[in-house]
């Protein structure tokens, strides 16, 4: 078997700083919003269609928030939300 693919956890640790967490909609919506709108366009637009941007509902999320019903993981790497 060829392991020269396969990485162990020590040495994924040393190449990066990404953490991951469990935060509120709240707490990311303003620095999520571009991430949001690069993830339409490089992932839904192809499905669905051009829709440059394609906002957040924030009154849903908060809503959703409000009722306990919203689970948002992060990935941040070095602080910044990746």
């Amino acid at each position: 078997m060829d392991n020269s693919c396969q990485l162990s956890v020590d040495s994924c640790q040393k190449k990066t700083d990404v953490r991951f967490a469990v935060e509120t909609f709240s707490a990311v919506r303003q620095e999520g919003t571009p991430l949001a709108a690069a993830h339409w366009d490089e992932t839904e637009a192809p499905l669905y269609g051009d829709r440059i941007g394609m906002p957040l509902s924030p009154g849903f999320y908060e809503a959703m928030e409000l009722m306990d019903a919203l689970h948002v993981v992060t990935a941040r790497d070095k602080g910044a939300l990746c």
